[in-house]
């Protein structure tokens, strides 16, 4: 399942944005270059997530499926909206601000509690 592994790696970009901005902060470092294109991998990676992912439909039905027996609980694409958001967000670019706002309604609308 591609979207799993496109999710994996925005995360991990988005980890990796954090840590190098506490060790920038804490050596007095300018790291914005480093920054920036960990954020923008990081959306890049949740975009291609959300454009192979199954339906939320399909991802409650494999976890319904799954979580009994032990299985993996599939992440929910409405979860998927909800991170690019957040990275859309730490851009603090106008129009990504725009590009949240969309993706923040998109996954209220397919149920997500968190986007209350």
């Amino acid at each position: 399942m591609t979207y799993r592994i496109h999710t994996a790696l925005g995360n991990t970009q988005l980890n990796l944005l954090f840590r190098s901005y506490r060790g920038i902060e804490k050596k007095g470092e300018c790291g914005g270059d480093e920054a920036k294109k960990s954020l923008i991998d990081a959306i890049n990676h949740y975009s291609n997530a959300i454009m192979s992912a199954p339906t939320k439909k399909e991802t409650d039905k494999y976890t319904l499926d799954t979580k009994d027996k032990g299985g993996i609980v599939h992440t929910n694409i409405s979860d998927i909206y909800l991170w690019r958001e957040n990275a859309y967000q730490l851009s603090n670019s106008s129009s990504d601000e725009n590009k949240a706002c969309e993706d923040w309604k998109k996954s209220k609308k397919l149920g997500n509690k968190k986007s209350n």
